[in-house]
């Protein structure tokens, strides 16, 4: 399905700059959008199909995905490219479609934006390890959208899962929007661990509300730590501000302000805790802020997408 899309967006990449009835501006804005939503395909399929990226192989390692290019598949090689020549193209697609998308998703946010395509280059540069331009196009992305939805303003669940959880064009969060396909077939088999749900605090987080319950249709469970995933919504998994909130924190652990880190996950965390009092870097070193920091990914993105799946892929390549 994945290469389909691509085969959607190689088709308006090779045909548009033959569409007569466009300007030039039409014409470069709409290949911008297939470029940058292109990139977002290969840079999915590369993080589900090949190795973690590292820049001492990447050149050499063949087990990177076919790039088909362009709309008619025989001009296409269908081995695996190497891991650089995948990323080499992500990152050309997203750099020269950038300048010419819009500033405002129109007419939704289906489509893309600056702010989106900002946004999954800072992705991709969390995810080969350069800390300093995912941090710059992260601060790019939440100039776009930097609004948080209040989880303490959901009501509690129904027993198909949340009713009231704003998604796709309601979501204030999005700013490139992704739908993942319905969880319902995963309500009542997704067990979560004892670990995982330890690390929330249960009382007042209300993350735990939205994405766990401890009971079946009302039965609840015999044993007090069980817990299962039920959710009635959709998740975006294309770019939201929450996203971009913690590649921006996480970077700047890693080169910057440890301050101005702790800042943006108290804004986060004060959307999603009852009751929240700020933590604050005295006394922490900058070891301690980065372990806050990654525990909150994982709070944040469990059962979302494959967020956790890349996070661990690329916290193995490193020596901590």
């Amino acid at each position: 399905s994945t290469y389909m899309n691509i085969d959607y967006y190689n088709t308006v990449i090779d045909f548009a700059p033959d569409a007569t009835e466009a300007t030039e501006e039409d014409r470069a804005r709409v290949i911008a959008e297939a470029k940058a939503s292109r990139a977002l395909e290969y840079l999915s399929l590369v993080n589900c199909y090949s190795p973690q990226y590292d820049p001492k192989t990447a050149t050499a390692d063949q087990s990177g995905v076919p790039l088909i290019l362009h709309a008619d598949i025989m001009q296409g090689d269908l081995k695996r490219a190497t891991l650089q020549k995948c990323y080499d193209l992500i990152l050309s697609d997203l750099t020269d479609a950038l300048p010419h998308l819009p500033e405002v998703a129109k007419p939704s946010k289906y489509r893309m934006s600056r702010g989106g395509c900002a946004g999954i280059l800072a992705r991709a540069y969390l995810i080969i390890g350069d800390y300093e331009k995912a941090l710059s196009y992260a601060n790019e992305a939440l100039k776009s959208n930097d609004a948080l939805l209040d989880f303490k303003t959901l009501d509690p669940y129904g027993f198909i899962g949340r009713t009231d959880m704003p998604e796709s064009l309601n979501d204030p969060e999005a700013i490139l929007i992704r739908n993942a396909p319905y969880a319902f077939g995963n309500s009542g088999s997704v067990l979560t661990s004892d670990n995982l749900i330890s690390i929330y605090d249960e009382e007042h987080d209300k993350r735990c509300l939205v994405y766990f319950v401890d009971n079946y249709w009302g039965m609840p469970f015999a044993s007090p730590t069980t817990r299962i995933y039920i959710s009635g919504f959709r998740e975006n998994i294309g770019i939201s501000s929450s996203e971009m909130y913690l590649t921006a924190a996480e970077c700047e652990v890693r080169i910057g302000s440890v301050d101005r880190a702790m800042e943006l996950l108290n804004k986060l965390r004060a959307n999603r805790i009852e009751g929240y009092e700020p933590m604050t870097a005295a006394g922490m070193d900058r070891e301690k802020v980065l372990d806050e920091v990654l525990l909150e990914r994982r709070r944040e993105f469990a059962l979302r997408g494959m967020f956790r799946f890349i996070d661990l892929r690329r916290f193995a390549k490193d020596p901590k």
